[in-house]
């Protein structure tokens, strides 16, 4: 991939899936990877550079006694499950974001991967017409076969109608999500099929929407089993803070 990921051991993985999460509203892709990486526990494989990406780095968010540190962008390889998840802990920097997916999708395509899952979230307050009741999922997939259980989840996602320089027309319209949609038009364009797997939601605590959408990635990937149970990330005890000091009382 041009250099930008560095490797920690070699690896084929031809035939696995590729997870990744879309930095969408209330961050909710990237919540639902987290407890995703922590309830598979797969091996660390890579970490990312690239000038698109905000630099941080912290401590292991899946193991406290690890002495290893997270970056900004880390690949986690799953043998057991051949599974790739690709885990996004900042922004892309908007100048260099479209470089940033466009060597993605050339290393994916590189990598002949079965299927790339990409997890967002749809901004709530743009639901419109169908959308506005039923179901707050919705998916977006080039496969021509849908398992009939996911209708329990919800409908592909509709087109929106619009007018045009006096034209009609209909496009997917997906506020809110990031770069799901470019990063699905590049993979579904060099024939790798794609799916987009989406929630509607709103800025908050998002951590019950996250949970939700890990579980409607393992009801499309089949990750675990059905009656597996979600195991979160020790870093989670983090997400609000401590409670108020009891001498202001």
């Amino acid at each position: 991939m041009n250099g930008m990921f560095q490797f920690l051991f070699d690896e084929d993985v031809t035939g696995y899936k590729f997870i990744v999460p879309s930095v969408s509203i209330g961050n909710v892709g990237q919540l639902a990877l987290d407890i995703l990486i922590a309830t598979v526990r797969p091996e660390k494989w890579a970490f990312a550079w690239h000038p698109a990406l905000v630099p941080i780095v912290g401590g292991d968010p899946y193991d406290y006694s690890s002495n290893s540190l997270a970056t900004a962008c880390e690949l986690y390889l799953s043998k057991e499950r051949k599974l790739i998840f690709l885990q996004l802990r900042s922004p892309l920097v908007k100048e260099h974001g479209k470089d940033f997916l466009l060597k993605l999708s050339k290393w994916i395509e590189e990598k002949k991967f079965s299927e790339v899952l990409i997890l967002a979230s749809l901004a709530a307050y743009e639901r419109f017409g169908p959308q506005l009741t039923g179901h707050p999922f919705r998916y977006l997939t080039t496969s021509s076969q849908v398992d009939p259980e996911i209708s329990k989840w919800g409908p592909a996602l509709e087109k929106k109608q619009f007018e045009l320089g006096g034209k009609r027309s209909e496009d997917f319209v997906m506020i809110g999500s990031g770069f799901a949609k470019q990063l699905f038009k590049s993979c579904s364009s060099a024939g790798v099929e794609s799916t987009v797997l989406m929630k509607f939601c709103d800025e908050g605590f998002n951590d019950t929407d996250a949970n939700q959408l890990a579980s409607f990635a393992n009801a499309w990937s089949r990750i675990l089993s059905a009656d597996s149970k979600w195991r979160l990330p020790p870093s989670w005890s983090h997400l609000v803070g401590n409670g108020p000091p009891t001498g202001i009382f």
